[in-house]
């Protein structure tokens, strides 16, 4: 297979001039692979075949004999260097002879009858057998050094290993003996350094020029670890490449998915067959592929992030779309757009690493807000209930929701005078039982509903023959299965006896109605709302994935008379459009690199294995609720678009508020404010500890006491609505301090009495300083809020603060208040 790694183009170039006589190889993670993250991952599997056979002594279990296996290691070094060896370097055997403790202690007639166990402490031959076929096990070579190999061979250029490492050069052989690749008779030679009494880095390069005869001026070395490949062979005269595991981002990536100090999260993540699957080193080995080379700098990071954070998940996900399919006996499958033209697109390319089963892959325009509108049938309030449950950020008001339903705002009577009012939970009742008792207008809206349901008929008429299918398969990004519920729906009030069922990536809570009535609504990584911490770590990071799949389609906005899907055009700048480009030539590329190594049987793959599920979610979890600095940077300037009659958008994790107050923000409170589409962009920007902080409380790991301080202020805030402000406060809150000594409130208020004609806020007097307060108001005279800001450019404030309204007519105010005490 042609080189697919960047790094190695000088190597290739090297070898073509003629200069090259000796090519020098590491040997682990770099000419093989592991499938795991860190090498001591591999203790941890061992130690789970150790405990279940019975070979460890009660009171050791799988977790305590992978730190003692690393512990032994380095105590045998240091036994060494005390004893003043000439030779420090350890072996496999050595290293367990000092922990020979830790096992079963047993005869020979036990022995015999099968126990597990050692007969005395130098018998550790089958402990070392088992290590050594584990590291074969869950290993594979790496093809791109593989092929620069065979290339040097072919230019008479002598290749040979060289490793740190306690496996002996016939345990080394053993481990490098693969038939299917027949490498080892093109090594000239081997130089494991336990048989040469030192490091790389302690004079190992200088024993291999010796023993070869060779100038360094002729050789190059190539292997993962900075300090014993590159600066090792750079003090011996040799060039190398530093052929890094984990480049400096992807390091810090590592470190949020894998944490050291958390064992049971390694545990979840790790098969105890298969290990990570080979996931990790195929993501580490992808963001320095040669496709780098047709890209512009700045679009290097969006193709690194498609090929390293989302292509794994969504290259998992269809994995397992198709042995579902396969098991379901469903050949075609209908993916919902905007999403599922990715979705569709995955679907296909996949396909030749999937064979024994195929899969049809077809585009549909159905959206949440048409279907739910589809499905008025008898304009009763619960229906018409179930259109206003849509994002907070594109809440219809009374104006475009009559337009939502066919109606015009003049036939409302005196309630048309609320036509710009916003429809929140507080306000819309008296809306709703309106038209659903209004006779005249609740027939206007179920013909209007019945017209839209005969072109969505139309429209599906052209995929399938309705009156023979039995079923229609869906695939969607998920949450709840609103689509799928409302043309099952359509469907059957319609008179067809179709079922519909449902593929995700991830089902919420809400999808349990659906489960009780027998649909199949599936989640992969999810599933009605389970694992719970996922479903609420995710909030708002999810928009990243809609935007990289639906960046540059136009959002459905009606089907015609003919069946025809109408667009609307939207407002995503273009430059967003490119970004989502490159991050899905990323996810496509990562789905063709793990598809070649899944059909060559480098890796093998069980989509329902837990541990394989576990490395998903917590590569999702992580991206989207605790992003890097860098990632919430260049996908926080990101914009989020919605449904057509909207037509509006708003950024996801960049706004000029909140990236100087997020600090003063308690953790909980991060992700109460809907305004703030990301919140996690927002403090990884700023406090990455603070974007901890707010994921653990977001997921549960820890509760919100963990966060909060003894010390308070008492706020009170008072509503005028034309009788005067009342004795009693409309809203008391005792708001505690962050870690940062800072106090923030965010609090929405809204009258049904009728307009707020002033505002009343009380803090205690002379002990508190304000750092910006910020009004809201939302208006019947228009359908654009208003924003009143004071205090931010360092004016003193004086309790109480009154603010009037005049003749504005204001029905809701949101307030945003950052203050601190006096001296802090």
């Amino acid at each position: 297979m042609p080189n697919t790694d960047i790094r190695l183009i000088p190597a290739y170039n090297q070898i073509e001039s003629g200069t090259l006589h000796l090519l020098s190889v590491d040997i682990f993670d770099t000419l093989l692979w592991r499938f795991v993250p860190k090498p001591a991952d591999l203790f941890l599997i061992l130690g789970k075949k150790l405990e279940k056979e019975g070979w460890l002594v009660p009171g050791v279990r799988a977790e305590n004999f992978a730190y003692l296996r690393s512990m032994s290691e380095v105590m045998t070094h240091q036994k060494k260097k005390i004893a003043k060896a000439e030779n420090t370097e350890v072996t496999l055997e050595e290293i367990y002879w000092i922990c020979n403790g830790i096992f079963r202690k047993i005869s020979i007639d036990e022995m015999i009858k099968g126990v597990k166990g050692i007969i005395n402490e130098s018998d550790v031959q089958e402990l070392v057998s088992m290590e050594i076929a584990l590291e074969k096990e869950l290993t594979a070579y790496d093809w791109n050094i593989l092929n620069l190999i065979q290339y040097a061979v072919q230019h008479q250029v002598k290749v040979i290993l060289v490793s740190d490492t306690y496996f002996t050069l016939t345990q080394l052989h053993e481990i490098l003996d693969r038939p299917k690749i027949g490498l080892l008779p093109h090594v000239a030679k081997i130089f494991p350094s336990c048989e040469y009494g030192c490091r790389k880095h302690a004079g190992l390069f200088s024993k291999v020029l010796n023993d070869l005869q060779i100038l360094p001026q002729t050789v190059l070395h190539i292997g993962d670890n900075h300090v014993s490949d590159c600066l090792g062979a750079q003090s011996a005269g040799i060039a190398s490449i530093h052929y890094e595991k984990y480049d400096v981002p992807f390091r810090e990536v590592m470190k949020r998915e894998w944490p050291e100090e958390n064992v049971a999260k390694r545990f979840m993540q790790l098969d105890p067959q298969y290990g990570d699957f080979g996931l990790t080193a195929l993501r580490s080995r992808a963001i320095h592929s040669t496709e780098l080379l047709n890209l512009k700098k700045s679009e290097q990071f969006f193709w690194k992030y498609g090929a390293s954070i989302l292509g794994p998940v969504l290259t998992g996900f269809t994995h397992w779309l198709y042995t579902r399919c396969e098991s379901l006996k469903t050949p075609r499958v209908f993916c919902l757009m905007r999403e599922g033209r990715l979705y569709a697109n995955l679907l296909k390319q996949y396909a030749p690493f999937y064979p024994q089963f195929k899969i049809q892959a077809e585009e549909l325009w159905l959206s949440r807000i048409l279907m739910m509108r589809a499905c008025v049938f008898y304009g009763t309030e619960i229906e018409l209930q179930s259109l206003l449950q849509i994002h907070s950020f594109s809440p219809y008001t009374v104006e475009s929701f009559a337009k939502a339903l066919g109606l015009d705002i003049n036939q409302f009577g005196r309630l048309k005078k609320y036509r710009h009012l916003y429809l929140k939970a507080e306000l819309h009742g008296e809306l709703l039982w309106y038209i659903s008792h209004t006779p005249s207008i609740r027939n206007t809206v179920i013909t209007h509903a019945a017209g839209l349901r005969q072109r969505i008929l139309r429209y599906l008429s052209r995929f399938l023959d309705l009156s023979t299918t039995q079923e229609i398969t869906l695939v969607d990004i998920g949450w709840t299965g609103t689509i799928q519920g409302a043309l099952q729906a359509l469907l059957t009030f319609s008179g067809y006896k179709i079922s519909v069922q449902g593929l995700y990536l991830g089902t919420s809570l809400r999808s349990y109605y659906a489960l009780m009535q027998g649909m199949l609504r599936e989640g992969y990584l999810i599933q009605g709302g389970f694992p719970k911490e996922m479903e609420n770590g995710i909030r708002g990071g999810l928009y990243i994935l809609e935007q990289t799949a639906t960046a540059g389609l136009n959002t459905l906005q009606d089907i015609d008379d003919n069946g025809e899907i109408v667009h609307e055009k939207m407002k995503i700048p273009k430059s967003q459009f490119r970004q989502a480009e490159m991050i899905r030539k990323g996810i496509e590329f990562f789905l063709n690199y793990f598809g070649q190594h899944l059909q060559q049987e480098i890796i093998h793959l069980d989509p329902s294995s837990d541990a394989f599920k576990e490395q998903l979610r917590n590569i999702l979890i992580r991206a989207l609720s605790f992003p890097t600095s860098q990632e919430a940077h260049r996908l926080g300037n990101w914009s989020h678009d919605h449904r057509s009659e909207i037509k509006k958008i708003h950024p996801l994790g960049h706004d000029p508020y909140y990236e100087k107050y997020i600090k003063d923000m308690l953790p909980a409170g991060m992700s109460k404010d809907l305004n703030m589409a990301w919140p996690a962009a927002y403090a990884a920007k700023q406090d990455k500890y603070g974007t901890l902080a707010a994921q653990a409380v977001r997921t549960g790991l820890l509760p919100v006491e963990c966060f909060l301080s003894q010390d308070t202020i008492p706020l009170r805030i008072f509503l005028d609505t034309g009788k005067g402000f009342l004795k009693k406060a409309h809203r008391h809150i005792d708001m505690r301090s962050n870690t940062n000594r800072a106090f923030y409130s965010f609090v929405r208020l809204t009258s049904s009495k009728g307009p707020i004609r002033q505002l009343r806020i009380e803090l205690p007097k002379s002990c508190v300083q304000m750092k910006s307060l910020r009004l809201t108001t939302f208006s019947y005279k228009s359908p654009n809020p208003k924003t009143l800001i004071f205090f931010e450019n360092g004016e003193s404030a004086e309790m109480p603060l009154v603010y009037s309204f005049e003749n504005e007519e204001v029905y809701s105010v949101q307030i945003r208040l950052v203050c601190k005490k006096y001296g802090e």
